[in-house]
């Protein structure tokens, strides 16, 4: 990099700066609107690498759709069954102490 490079190293051009050392309100808003400028730049490359990994996900076949579904609700019922049993072992819990 040159010494002419009005660039700081990270690649940001530096605020100007009023006499008093504090940033002028013109680069404040210059400085705001190349951060609005680059947002679309931004978007575009979070979907690209969305759809490359994507690209690198193994998805399941068919069957193993079908497996898996059974299995989760086959899970769900039995923690059905589970959590009715409970609540009606509390609640004749709650009837025995309170004589109802």
């Amino acid at each position: 990099m040159s010494q002419n490079d009005s660039k700081t190293p990270g690649g940001k051009t530096p605020a100007k700066k009023s006499q008093n050392g504090k940033p002028t309100q013109e680069s404040k808003l210059q400085q705001f609107l190349a951060r609005m400028k680059s947002i679309p730049l931004g978007i575009k490359k979070a979907v690209l690498n969305t759809v490359a990994e994507l690209k690198k996900v193994t998805w399941p076949t068919r069957q193993d759709l079908i497996n898996y579904s059974l299995v989760v609700l086959a899970f769900m019922v039995a923690l059905g069954i589970l959590v009715g049993v409970l609540d009606l072992g509390a609640s004749g819990l709650v009837k025995l102490l309170v004589g109802a």
